[in-house]
């Protein structure tokens, strides 16, 4: 429980160091994020409880900034066992999302 909120992640737009986030950006870790979902869902029963293999975004670990089409985004995360994510954005992907 401690790595999630002191883990780290570097940002990175076109290979330069946009911020660096950490896990207790997320209402003190993702998990608790987690927690805090499944409690208000109880309290609310005209919602579904959330099932196995549902996908939860549990909220930014850096600030949400734009992006433009052509430009790489990096992310390296440190103090937890997973892999970033590389992604490139083409004007057709942008164009997709605004119809």
């Amino acid at each position: 429980m401690a790595a999630l909120e002191s883990f780290s992640l570097d940002l990175s737009r076109n290979g330069r160091h946009i911020e660096t986030g950490k896990g207790s950006n997320v209402l003190g870790n993702p998990l608790a994020a987690v927690a805090h979902l499944v409690s208000v869902l109880a309290k609310q029963g005209n919602y579904a409880p959330l099932h196995a293999g549902e996908i939860v975004t549990t909220g930014t670990i850096t600030t949400a900034n734009s992006i433009q089409a052509g430009e790489a985004w990096q992310s390296e995360l440190h103090g937890v066992a997973m892999p970033g994510l590389r992604v490139k954005f083409s004007a057709k992907e942008l164009d997709h999302g605004s119809q």
